[in-house]
């Protein structure tokens, strides 16, 4: 039988995490009209929130064998989250640290421009 209510600390910081991971959704939601600024840092606290949710879900669950349906489901968010969230984190930290070189544009078109004039074929 799947217990309702968590038992442990780490399943009630999962599901109190995943409850604030909503609460902080539908503030964002309905605050579209704050600057860039302050809708980055609240999309991080909420990201923050989901991830955390994720990791103590994990943790109880294995650790201290938690079996309780909303800890299993606020896991089960949270990885999925993650799983959205972490292709960008890992492409952002990538593309800063190998930033590509830009592409001489000047030296190739000028060249094409004087074959093409002259009237010289490859």
């Amino acid at each position: 039988m799947v217990n309702f209510l968590p038992k442990t600390v780490l399943g009630k910081w999962s599901v109190a995490l995943m409850v604030i991971f909503f609460l902080l959704v539908a503030v964002f939601h309905f605050c579209l009209r704050s600057s860039d600024a302050e809708k980055l840092i609240a999309l991080s606290i909420t990201v923050v929130a989901a991830v955390g949710a994720f990791v103590t879900g994990i943790v109880g669950v294995v650790k201290s064998k938690e079996g309780a349906f909303p800890v299993l489901l606020s896991t089960v968010t949270g990885f999925i989250v993650l799983m959205f969230v972490l292709p960008s984190i890992v492409g952002s930290v990538v593309g800063y640290i190998e930033r590509p070189t830009p592409h001489p544009t000047g030296k190739a078109s000028i060249r094409g421009s004087m074959e093409v004039r002259i009237g010289i074929s490859a």
